[in-house]
Protein backbone atom coordinates (compact mmCIF):
# COMPACT_ATOMS: atom_id res chain seq x y z
CA UNK A 1 0.00 0.00 0.00
CA UNK A 2 2.88 2.32 0.76
CA UNK A 3 4.33 1.72 -2.69
CA UNK A 4 1.04 2.56 -4.35
CA UNK A 5 0.76 5.69 -2.24
CA UNK A 6 4.27 6.80 -3.22
CA UNK A 7 3.61 6.10 -6.91
CA UNK A 8 0.33 8.03 -6.79
CA UNK A 9 2.26 11.04 -5.48
CA UNK A 10 4.94 10.64 -8.19
CA UNK A 11 2.31 10.53 -10.93
CA UNK A 12 0.48 13.57 -9.60
CA UNK A 13 -2.65 11.61 -8.71
CA UNK A 14 -2.45 12.89 -5.13
CA UNK A 15 -0.83 15.99 -3.69
CA UNK A 16 2.17 16.07 -1.36
CA UNK A 17 -0.11 17.00 1.55
CA UNK A 18 -2.51 14.12 0.79
CA UNK A 19 0.49 11.79 0.64
CA UNK A 20 1.78 13.02 4.00
CA UNK A 21 -1.68 12.65 5.57
CA UNK A 22 -1.98 9.07 4.35
CA UNK A 23 1.57 8.17 5.46
CA UNK A 24 0.71 9.44 8.95
CA UNK A 25 -2.54 7.46 8.95
CA UNK A 26 -0.73 4.31 7.83
CA UNK A 27 1.84 4.78 10.61
CA UNK A 28 -0.83 5.35 13.27
CA UNK A 29 -2.61 2.14 12.28
CA UNK A 30 0.64 0.16 12.09
CA UNK A 31 0.23 -0.44 8.34
CA UNK A 32 3.76 0.65 7.45
CA UNK A 33 5.11 -2.51 9.12
CA UNK A 34 2.26 -4.93 8.37
CA UNK A 35 -0.53 -4.19 5.90
CA UNK A 36 -4.09 -5.10 6.87
CA UNK A 37 -5.86 -8.19 5.56
CA UNK A 38 -4.63 -11.55 4.41
CA UNK A 39 -1.51 -11.56 2.24
CA UNK A 40 -2.00 -12.37 -1.42
CA UNK A 41 -0.73 -15.75 -2.58
CA UNK A 42 2.71 -15.73 -4.15
CA UNK A 43 2.55 -15.48 -7.93
CA UNK A 44 4.20 -18.06 -10.15
CA UNK A 45 5.01 -16.72 -13.60
CA UNK A 46 4.06 -19.22 -16.31
CA UNK A 47 5.80 -17.71 -19.35
CA UNK A 48 9.10 -19.54 -18.80
CA UNK A 49 7.31 -22.88 -18.39
CA UNK A 50 5.34 -22.24 -21.58
CA UNK A 51 8.52 -21.43 -23.48
CA UNK A 52 10.17 -24.63 -22.24
CA UNK A 53 7.20 -26.74 -23.38
CA UNK A 54 7.15 -24.96 -26.73
CA UNK A 55 10.87 -25.60 -27.25
CA UNK A 56 10.22 -29.25 -26.41
CA UNK A 57 7.28 -29.47 -28.84
CA UNK A 58 9.37 -27.93 -31.61
CA UNK A 59 12.20 -30.36 -30.77
CA UNK A 60 14.73 -27.69 -29.86
CA UNK A 61 15.35 -29.40 -26.51
CA UNK A 62 15.02 -32.92 -25.10
CA UNK A 63 12.65 -34.04 -22.34
CA UNK A 64 15.63 -34.27 -20.00
CA UNK A 65 16.62 -30.69 -20.72
CA UNK A 66 13.02 -29.52 -20.31
CA UNK A 67 12.79 -31.19 -16.89
CA UNK A 68 16.13 -29.67 -15.92
CA UNK A 69 15.04 -26.18 -16.98
CA UNK A 70 11.76 -26.56 -15.09
CA UNK A 71 13.70 -27.75 -12.05
CA UNK A 72 11.70 -30.97 -11.63
CA UNK A 73 12.69 -34.65 -11.66
CA UNK A 74 12.04 -36.65 -14.84
CA UNK A 75 9.40 -38.83 -13.11
CA UNK A 76 7.36 -35.75 -12.18
CA UNK A 77 7.89 -34.28 -15.64
CA UNK A 78 6.48 -37.44 -17.27
CA UNK A 79 3.59 -37.56 -14.81
CA UNK A 80 2.65 -33.92 -15.55
CA UNK A 81 2.83 -34.51 -19.29
CA UNK A 82 0.56 -37.55 -18.98
CA UNK A 83 -1.98 -35.42 -17.09
CA UNK A 84 -1.86 -32.77 -19.82
CA UNK A 85 -2.44 -35.43 -22.47
CA UNK A 86 -5.45 -36.92 -20.64
CA UNK A 87 -6.89 -33.42 -20.09
CA UNK A 88 -6.60 -32.68 -23.81
CA UNK A 89 -8.34 -35.96 -24.71
CA UNK A 90 -11.13 -35.31 -22.18
CA UNK A 91 -11.87 -31.89 -23.71
CA UNK A 92 -12.31 -33.21 -27.26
Amino acid sequence: MGGWLHRAKQCGVITESAHLTMVKRFSAKGWRKAEPGDPLPKEHPRLFDQLVYRALAEQYISEGKAAELLGIPMMRFHKERQLETSDAVAHQ
